[in-house]
């Protein structure tokens, strides 16, 4: 799956079956009611991997042979890109995510939570069904753990987030949920799984109030460390951010410093501060100036460099389709020197993404809707890998949830 090739498919007869050789770097794309696979530098040889349904939340695994992706039912579909041939696998999907020998761990709506060979065809009961209780938000922390959101539809009092040994399969609460009764603001508090740090020692999780509505406004974040098996605030107490896994990062080769979007409210355009902050001595730095708000913050591979998209604050507007003008900012962590990096106007242009050459992949969204996928070379040269991939059930407030639309790698 990692041959360099010098065209974007090459295809061989192998024991009667064709296979394919994919080149990097390339990215899956579900939109209009397709998914492609997209080569980063030859798009126009794109490959259609399933159509005529409306699909998200593409997961590729760790050896690169599979993509799977959900349709609006909660089907799960799963692509060889070895074969190109496309199954659906499982119903009734809560969540998904691929351990590290490339199974697939899955939750039912009111199931358990199962591991799926793709190879054998064939599941695994790792927390047996339980009536009315849902896992979400899975997230695979080594071979003998994983974490995940306990939602039980009849009663608030076993919800938080649980730790499984996958050896022993017992199940540990590590942050449940508190009643109103036990927080300051009488509004109770619902911790919600976000990510995990690249070094798998940090999960992430939001701590946000039990109201749907002033969840959206804002959440405080902490993590459980995996080694001491300790949940932690993270400080200043006033940090506030929205519960969105795009609204941080955390440093690859450094998983104590973290990039924030902090602020409250719900509205992208406005009291939006990029801060980098170490979790070791809560020492914080503000990157954005006043009259200035950020958002998508992510870092360099190496972790010297941090990607992020800035903009003109916009005060009191409360239209979820505002499209303000954003460009794309690169701040050397060393030299506290910041750079502009894009420069169309009337644009938003924001998500950033690494590529391993040191090019970015980003989207850009114009006056007139249009939300376009950019590739953008070292010397700053710009090709479009794809158009109109606008989803509008993933807009908010002027936050739009990419992640939940693309994967990318190389």
């Amino acid at each position: 799956m990692k041959l360099k090739l010098l065209i974007g498919c090459f295809m061989l007869l192998l024991s009667g079956r064709v296979i394919y050789a994919i080149e990097e770097p390339f990215m899956i794309v579900t939109h209009h009611q397709k998914v492609e696979l997209l080569y980063i530098e030859n798009p126009q040889d794109s490959i259609l991997l399933n159509e005529g349904n409306i699909f998200s939340q593409p997961e590729l695994s760790p050896n690169q042979e599979w993509v799977m992706y959900r349709d609006n039912s909660d089907n799960l579909y799963l692509t060889n890109l070895n074969t190109l041939q496309t199954e659906m696998i499982l119903k009734n999907i809560a969540d998904y995510s691929w351990d590290n020998k490339n199974n697939i761990i899955y939750s039912e709506r009111e199931g358990g939570i199962y591991r799926w060979n793709p190879t054998l065809k064939s599941s695994e009961v790792i927390v047996k069904k339980q009536s009315s209780v849902t896992y979400e938000r899975l997230i695979v922390q080594s071979e003998q753990k994983i974490y995940a959101n306990k939602f039980c539809s009849e009663t608030s009092d076993c919800n938080g987030v649980i730790e499984i040994d996958l050896v022993s399969h017992r199940v540990n609460m590590i942050a449940p949920f508190l009643h109103p009764l036990q927080t300051e603001d009488g509004l109770g508090e619902n911790p919600i799984l976000n990510k995990i740090s690249p070094d798998n020692q940090k999960v992430f999780i939001n701590f946000a109030p039990m109201s749907a509505s002033a969840t959206m406004d804002g959440s405080k974040l902490g993590y459980y460390d995996v080694n001491n098996n300790q949940l932690n605030f993270i400080h200043p107490n006033d940090l506030t951010l929205l519960i969105y896994s795009d609204q941080f990062d955390i440093n690859p080769v450094n998983s104590h410093q973290l990039a924030i979007i902090k602020g409250y409210g719900r509205m992208m355009y406005e009291d939006k501060k990029l801060i980098v902050i170490d979790l070791l001595t809560n020492d914080f730095n503000e990157i954005t100036q006043s009259a200035r708000v950020a958002q998508t913050p992510i870092f360099s591979p190496d972790g010297s460099k941090l990607l992020f998209a800035e903009g003109e604050e916009v005060l009191h507007q409360v239209e979820s389709s505002y499209i303000g003008t954003t460009h794309l900012y690169e701040y050397d962590l060393k030299t506290g020197t910041k750079k502009q990096l894009t420069t169309e106007s009337y644009v938003v242009d924001c998500h950033p993404y690494y590529l391993k050459d040191g090019s970015l992949i980003f989207l850009r969204i114009n006056n007139d809707k249009d939300y376009s996928i950019i590739h953008r070379e070292i010397g700053g040269k710009e090709l479009i890998l794809a158009k109109n991939i606008y989803r509008e059930n993933l807009l908010y407030y002027g936050e739009y949830k990419l992640y939940k639309q693309i994967v990318v790698t190389g």
